[in-house]
């Protein structure tokens, strides 16, 4: 029972990766970038939306519904580390910085909206 407690605990210290995503469709100039405090859990998300048609961007949608599944590519650009102390660290405008400095490299770029989980 102790090994299992400490994997719990050890479990519920961990800190998700957060940082920024791209999207986007081979045969399209068109780059979605997102941010996220939990990277995995968004990308499972926004695929899942995705594939059900119920994504909240209709643009990204829509080209999800042009291109296909098998065009589209999801990829992390940057994570962003915690902090050690990072009680009162608001990790949603560090990304959004971070986000709008990787934003200058594409042309044409739509931002998806992020929604806080707290």
């Amino acid at each position: 029972m102790d090994r299992k407690k400490a994997l719990k605990d050890e479990y519920k210290k961990s800190k998700p990766n957060m940082g920024v995503y791209k999207i986007s469709f081979k045969n399209s100039d068109k780059v979605y970038l997102g941010l996220s405090e939990d990277l995995k859990g968004t990308i499972n998300s926004v695929n899942f939306q995705l594939k059900l048609g119920s994504f909240r961007n209709r643009n990204l949608q829509n080209d999800y519904k042009n291109f296909g599944f098998e065009n589209m590519t999801i990829e992390i650009i940057e994570e962003l580390e915690h902090k050690e102390d990072d009680k009162d660290i608001d990790y949603v405008k560090e990304l959004e910085t971070l986000r709008d400095m990787i934003s200058e490299n594409y042309d044409d770029i739509e931002y998806i909206k992020y929604r806080r989980s707290k």
